[in-house]
């Protein structure tokens, strides 16, 4: 695992990871089941995990692990093609008509567009060819099959998972659409986009507040139809640039280039998340946009009272943890140690924005924390709050430290609105509010200003 321990300022200027060989992991799924939740949760897509014999148990483990409720990916068909050991190794790889009559009758009422083939790692190491069985499955249903590589050994950011699923997504519509541009895509996280009111809710919010027009999301809840109407925008916005990859780059050169590359998290993140993407427009939304922020400026103002000065931990992923320093900044909490986990290949970029922009100050920054790490850091630092992944609730029961879960929530973080739920619940979890009372199902607040009646 790639690991940094040290300054900040030193890790942005001379971007050098190493080896951790004591690292150890709390994660159980690497990129291939971030490739599956995009491809899952598409409307008219269906992917099909190609493994050994025992690939079915696996995916339906990873299906409820990765969020059976978040995604509903419980109630999706999870398909699987196996083989045995011995055709793996040999290369004797065929697909049957009756695996295909059997995949017609899960999906065929559902209007399929495309299947998509995720080898598993043995697969991918025994250098199987996909193409083979494309065409085998194309002739026999006649439905669209393509294929991608992800593979599942940890260590590798998830989007090592993202980029390979949303290229083979886009790719017939690149460099085709030359008519008149408008509006913005949202740039994933993976929600299913039209269900769920969190971050990608908000963002909505915000943007027809500014009167911008949204294409689509890119990814989550959609159809293929609404991948090649993503071509016509004029650009693209970031919700969570954690859904990132190679075909960023390729929308630019296909005429949608990225007007912001951040997340819109706390009252300067958000003011500037909407100015790139309003000028990028031509827009002047200037009233509009301090008209928003000033409905919830008294409300962070009270929670900024309370706040400042208090000593946090914070972890997170390349988009999250990017995010909820602007934040945190702008409580002007004193960050003694930030954790990022799955760097990708922004972060140096957006993590010198915040040192150059907006002035951040953390005492310690950490790539890939280990456990031990955390466990270590715990006991001999004397923290006000710590906000991080659901697991760290462990590492927080054992030190006696008020804990804000940060991956599972069902009010927005993102936002103005965002700032203050977020704000709410660190000046909650001080005041003694558990919110990991079951270390299963965090407890939840209501919608913003809970503290502000």
């Amino acid at each position: 695992m790639k690991w940094y321990n040290g300054k900040l300022e030193e890790l942005t200027q001379n971007w050098e990871l190493t080896e951790n060989e004591l690292w150890a992991d709390y994660q159980v799924l690497g990129p291939i089941m971030s490739a599956y939740r995009v491809l899952a949760t598409m409307d008219d897509v269906f992917p099909i995990m190609v493994g050994a014999k025992g690939c079915s148990y696996h995916v339906r483990f990873a299906v409820v692990a990765m969020g059976e409720t978040d995604f509903d990916l419980g109630k999706r068909p999870a398909i699987t093609l196996e083989f045995t050991t011995s055709q793996i190794i040999t290369g004797n790889l065929e697909v049957k008509k009756s695996f295909c009559d059997r995949l017609m009758k899960i999906v065929g009422n559902k209007n399929p567009k495309l299947f998509v083939l995720v080898p598993t790692d043995a697969l991918i190491i025994s250098g199987a060819d996909m193409e083979p069985l494309e065409e085998q499955i194309k002739a026999f249903t006649g439905i669209e099959t393509t294929s991608i590589q992800a593979s599942n050994v940890m260590g590798q950011s998830p989007q090592a998972g993202y980029s390979p699923a949303m290229s083979a997504l886009l790719k017939p519509y690149l460099n085709k659409y030359q008519g008149e541009r408008s509006g913005v895509n949202l740039f994933g996280w993976h929600w299913p986009s039209r269900s769920h009111d969190r971050e990608i809710g908000e963002c909505l919010r915000l943007l027809e507040r500014v009167g911008v027009e949204v294409k689509t999301v890119l990814s989550g809840g959609s159809k293929l139809s609404e991948i090649e109407k993503a071509m016509t925008a004029a650009g693209n916005a970031v919700v969570c640039p954690a859904v990132m990859g190679d075909f960023a780059y390729d929308m630019e050169k296909s005429g949608v280039p990225m007007l912001t590359w951040r997340s819109p998290y706390g009252f300067s993140g958000t003011t500037e998340w909407l100015r790139e993407i309003t000028q990028g427009l031509g827009l002047d939304r200037e009233k509009e946009i301090a008209e928003l922020e000033a409905e919830y400026r008294q409300q962070f103002l009270e929670n900024k009272e309370e706040l400042k000065g208090k000593k946090i931990f914070i972890s997170g992923g390349p988009g999250r943890l990017i995010g909820l320093l602007h934040l945190l900044n702008d409580y002007e909490m004193e960050i003694d140690t930030a954790v990022l986990f799955y760097p990708h290949q922004n972060s140096q970029r957006d993590l010198q924005h915040m040192l150059d922009v907006h002035d951040l100050k953390v005492r310690q920054f950490i790539v890939s924390a280990s456990l031990y790490e955390l466990d270590e850091l715990a006991s001999i630092v004397d923290f006000d709050v710590w906000a991080g992944g659901y697991q760290e609730q462990h590492v927080c029961r054992k030190h006696n430290i008020p804990f804000v879960p940060i991956t599972i929530y069902t009010v927005p973080h993102e936002g103005y609105a965002g700032a203050v739920n977020f704000g709410d619940k660190l000046r909650m979890a001080m005041r003694g509010f558990n919110f990991t009372e079951s270390v299963f199902n965090a407890k939840e607040i209501p919608e913003c200003m809970q503290l502000h009646r």
